[in-house]
């Protein structure tokens, strides 16, 4: 009943077109996150090359774009279904170890299904005033490359008023790539200041062709959504 409830509020909601724009070099297939609620949890396209999940007030939607295209869909005409929950894989035995804070082992401090994926936040603190972090978002049917986050705040509660970086800030995962330095060498920063930057891991021994290109538009930059 209450599914048929749900479906039937589905049908009188409005046409929601959505715009994906992939402004880099390289062609995108794989998911992005929508700031914009879907209007039912789940929903395939007719001809089964697209897909969404809702999440809260956003939806991570599935779709292929061409290098320097755009795509617009209309979730709302998609067809409503089911996908199984996302499982949690043994990330160490997958990606030959956990994130790293400038060779640091980060321990998981946060992890939750969110959308088509479960999101993830590692953290750990060096010398007691680096206090690092990096939130991505795994997606199983993508383990090739996460996308999200990563930060560094200086902060050090005996009130130094600023602290110099004593190496490059950097966030490894395992066998993966990186998308570089979050603080360079010798940048001073202040207590309490907070210096984020968006984190890309990938893995292209995990990737076939196809999906090693979306890597790197993934690394060129995020996609765009009107």
């Amino acid at each position: 009943m209450i599914r048929a409830l749900a479906l039937l509020a589905a049908c009188a909601l409005p046409a929601q077109s959505i715009t994906v724009t992939n402004p880099t070099p390289h062609s995108w297939s794989g998911w992005v996150r929508v700031a914009r609620p879907a209007p039912f949890y789940m929903g395939w396209s007719a001809d089964q090359s697209a897909m969404f999940v809702q999440s809260g007030n956003f939806m991570d939607l599935k779709v292929s774009v061409s290098a320097g295209s755009s795509l617009t869909v209309d979730p709302s005409s998609w067809l409503p279904w089911t996908r199984p929950v996302a499982q949690v894989a043994d990330f160490i035995q997958m990606y030959g170890g956990v994130p790293e804070a400038n060779g640091k082992e980060m321990e998981i401090e946060s992890l939750s299904i969110d959308g088509a994926g479960i999101r993830m936040t590692w953290a750990q603190t060096i010398d007691l005033v680096w206090h690092f972090s990096t939130t991505v978002i795994w997606y199983p049917d993508q383990p090739w490359v996460m996308v999200g986050t990563s930060s560094v705040q200086c902060y050090d509660a005996l009130g130094q008023l600023f602290h110099t970086t004593p190496s490059d800030m950097i966030v490894k995962w395992g066998s993966g790539n990186h998308q570089g330095v979050i603080v360079p060498l010798q940048t001073q920063v202040n207590n309490k200041q907070r210096i984020v930057r968006r984190a890309v891991f990938s893995w292209d021994q995990l990737a076939n062709s196809a999906q090693q290109v979306s890597i790197l538009s993934a690394k060129s930059g995020p996609l765009t959504v009107n």
